[in-house]
């Protein structure tokens, strides 16, 4: 897959050797948009997200209704009227419809907790069984490294982006996030001039 901006293939011949490697969650949508619209029966509204749900329901983040009129929400649905079992892991989310487009806002990437789920038009794109290890997942998913990587090749979802896992205790997650970009960009060499042209294209 090569990069459709020419001026990124200095930057994709760096990271050829993890291209294609990032380890996406294989955690699905436990219903879909239009799930709330037309099984109320089965659907509570959250008040208060801090609240667990009520015994025998879980919490999901879903539309209220399906098609480009529908906003995301949190409902507490039946768990037995579910297209499948939620998961019991922290899961990073994004919105679906444009995954892509998703990365141009951080608001648009966030972290599940344990008895959360969530319904079509959003999807994971990690998991983990501790929450410190999911939320430094969205603060890689959140530094202008990544996001240049979208821009990239737009048509293959993050295909250069190196696998969160396997460079994990390479980088210190606990700083903020410029400074976790300038240690990304020193671990794979990109010169003065490759990260001039990020900044400068995740900026336009």
């Amino acid at each position: 897959v090569l990069p459709v901006i020419t001026e990124f293939i200095s930057i994709a011949e760096k990271l050829i050797d993890v291209a294609d490697t990032f380890n996406f969650s294989a955690v699905k949508k436990v219903c879909e948009s239009n799930f709330v619209q037309y099984n109320k029966q089965s659907v509570l509204e959250v008040k208060d997200r801090k609240q667990p749900a009520p015994l025998g329901y879980t919490k999901v983040l879903t539309n209220d209704k399906a098609g480009s009129g529908g906003k995301a929400k949190w409902f507490y649905i039946l768990t037995t009227a579910l297209d499948r079992a939620p998961s019991d892991r922290y899961k990073v989310i994004i919105s679906s419809a444009y995954p892509n487009e998703g990365f141009n806002n951080s608001n648009n990437i966030e972290v599940l907790d344990k008895d959360e789920a969530f319904g079509r038009t959003k999807m994971a794109i990690y998991d983990s069984d501790t929450l410190d290890k999911a939320l430094y997942c969205k603060k890689y998913l959140s530094t202008n490294f990544a996001k240049g990587i979208v821009l990239m090749t737009p048509y293959k979802f993050l295909y250069y982006l190196p696998d969160f896992d396997a460079i994990y205790n390479d980088i210190d997650w606990s700083v903020a996030i410029p400074e976790i970009d300038q240690q990304l960009y020193k671990k794979y060499s990109f010169s003065n001039e490759e990260i001039a042209f990020i900044e400068k294209m995740i900026n336009l």
